[in-house]
């Protein structure tokens, strides 16, 4: 384009000239070059690059009246004149000529100050090589388009292997810690107080729930840790996140805070959206080495064309967005490829799991938003979230109370189905000190085998989701055949809190995210097994 400025000068034997593009949609006009010359003699303190068409004289005539416009004897005056800037080229001729594609203006070009009058012939020869110019500037800009879909692309597939990947280790991964927890759990009651078996015990299950929240990472992450959202107020999450901040991270680190007061709600989870943002200001701190600003924006604001965002596009349209900036060390482009990653780190071992920005992405992708990040080395990073807007909530400021009182055992008998040996002994042991009978079996058909014959005998099953042959719900479909009322208790590893129509027409009472612990599962069976007594009453 520098070269067809150039070009158009020439052809019309003016003096200088500009290319700017422009936007129908936003009626705003973007520098994309002036010619040597005028910058040579431009003496403007404070030149602008981008213009509204409202703020224009003569030269947005070319826009209002989609026309050409010339003007032979530029210091006469003129109604459609606004004036010039202090500093700004002296003009004595002068000659804009709209460029169209597709019926819309996309660039006007400009030049002026030629010796004679310009004429017809200088705009039909503007209008032909812009015309040339803006065919082979689209072609070009047409195959860096293609090439960067591709690699966004494969960037996506990549990030949607490694989170099925995840998702599959996580849930194995989930059984095991179950038996380690459960385990320890029922050594627990067998211990004396104070004793070191006891604190070694303890520390077991402190570590396992360390593990427990590093599965859930991974399964947010994957975005197959399903969650309940509400309307949010994102101004007042990212108010508590700030707060915490203030009393946990050194005083050498500055916390500048613009939260707008007319941010809209969006539809989340406010405990992923908590941890999103704090997960992102912890790594704004580490990469400033505990020493510079920390900035921490929020605002509404209305997206006009498609940004490139990390792992896809975020599409026109209205978001609450947050930022977090940093002044630290920033990163290159192949790091930020990287940064989302799961376990990748740029952190000494021992100081990070690599999970931080890959949980981001994961909360992120599961609220239907995008992230975009601008950062460069030694120049600090950005990161901006965009949650799209629901215009149609409304907030509400009650939160639903937890369950705090302990369930006690029964005496009813429970059909517990899991195709891990480990497990089956576990939970058949722990509900069978409950008062509980169990009947247990590792197979989905050798369950439903069993219930042909002794259904009637059987109050409630307990199954495990991920199974060979027949899966939880598979399996509650069949024992719904067999008999309508039995209710189904589903363990899952990946944790969801609302039944599906298809699980709620099969029987499912409830599901549980795994690794269960003996309080929850007994709450759960106790609270369906009294509710369908008191039906019966």
């Amino acid at each position: 384009l520098d070269n067809a400025l150039n070009e158009a000068i020439k052809l019309t034997d003016s003096k200088i000239g500009y290319i700017y593009f422009y936007s129908e949609k936003r009626k705003e006009f973007t520098l994309n070059t002036w010619s040597k010359e005028v910058m040579k003699e431009c003496a403007v303190v404070n030149p602008q690059t981008v213009y509204s068409l409202d703020k224009t004289g003569i030269w947005g005539e070319a826009v209002r009246q989609r026309k050409s416009i010339l003007v032979n004897d530029f210091p006469s005056a003129n109604p459609l004149k606004k004036g010039t800037p202090e500093g700004h080229v002296r003009l004595s001729r002068f000659l804009t000529v709209p460029l169209f594609q597709d019926g819309e203006i996309v660039a006007v070009v400009g030049v002026a100050n030629k010796d004679s009058e310009y004429d017809d012939t200088d705009i039909l020869q503007l209008n032909l090589l812009m015309d040339a110019v803006w065919k082979t500037t689209s072609r070009l800009k047409a195959e860096s388009s293609l090439k960067e879909n591709e690699e966004r692309l494969r960037q996506a597939e990549k990030m949607e292997a490694i989170g099925h990947l995840a998702g599959g280790i996580a849930h194995d991964f989930n059984n095991i810690l179950g038996g380690i927890v459960g385990f320890a759990e029922m050594s627990l009651d067998h211990t004396d107080k104070d004793s070191i078996l006891e604190r070694n015990i303890r520390q077991i299950l402190k570590a396992s729930n360390r593990a427990k929240n590093l599965v859930r990472q991974i399964l947010t992450y994957s975005r197959q840790g399903k969650s309940e959202k509400h309307p949010t107020n994102i101004r007042q999450l990212a108010y508590e996140v700030v707060e915490l901040l203030r009393a946990v991270i050194p005083s050498t680190v500055i916390i500048d805070v613009n939260l707008d007061m007319q941010t809209k709600p969006v539809l989340a989870d406010a405990n992923q959206i908590h941890e999103m943002i704090l997960n992102l200001a912890n790594n704004a701190v580490y990469a400033m080495q505990n020493k510079g600003t920390l900035r921490v924006n929020l605002r509404t604001e209305e997206n006009y064309s498609a940004i490139i965002g990390i792992g896809g596009t975020i599409q026109p349209g209205e978001y609450s967005i947050i930022e977090v900036i940093d002044t630290g060390c920033g990163m290159d482009a192949a790091t930020i490829e990287k940064a989302f990653n799961p376990f990748y780190t740029t952190k000494p071992v021992g100081e990070g799991t690599g999970m931080g920005l890959s949980v981001v992405l994961g909360v992120v992708h599961s609220h239907d938003g995008g992230i975009q990040v601008v950062s460069a080395p030694g120049a600090g990073t950005t990161f901006r979230i965009f949650l799209p807007v629901e215009n149609s909530i409304t907030l509400d400021s009650n939160s639903e109370s937890e369950q705090k009182s302990t369930i006690p055992g029964g005496t009813e008998t429970i059909l517990f189905v899991d195709d891990e040996q480990m497990l089956v002994e576990l939970f058949s042991e722990m509900l069978t000190d409950l008062g509980y009978r169990v009947v247990c079996r590792t197979d989905g058909r050798a369950a439903v085998e069993y219930l042909k014959s002794n259904a009637p005998e059987i109050d409630i099953v307990v199954s495990d989701q991920t199974m060979p042959y027949l899966n939880g719900l598979e399996l509650a479909e069949e024992a719904h055949k067999i008999r309508r009322d039995l209710p189904i208790v589903i363990c899952s590893g990946y944790s969801r809190v609302l039944l599906s129509d298809k699980e709620k027409d099969a029987g499912v009472s409830c599901i549980l995210a795994k690794p269960v612990s003996l309080k929850l599962l007994s709450s759960a069976i106790r609270n369906i097994l009294d509710s369908r007594n008191h039906q019966n009453l």
